[in-house]
């Protein structure tokens, strides 16, 4: 089992070109969650300006 953060990564939902989409678990939430990386070790601003605005668009 992969770990990332404190995330217990369970499956690889997605892989694209710039990011991986994964379903984890918190130790501290019983919920499944899904988490979207970006795959460059140095990403551009523009793209964590663009993971930044999918979160929020995602919270409202």
């Amino acid at each position: 089992m992969q770990f990332l953060s404190q995330y217990q990564i369970h499956s690889t939902l997605h892989e694209g070109m710039e990011t991986i989409i994964y379903r984890g678990k918190s130790p501290t939430h019983p919920e499944t969650t899904v988490l979207k990386i970006l795959k460059a070790e140095y990403p551009t601003l523009d793209a964590i300006t663009r993971i930044e605005h999918e979160s929020v668009v995602r919270q409202n």
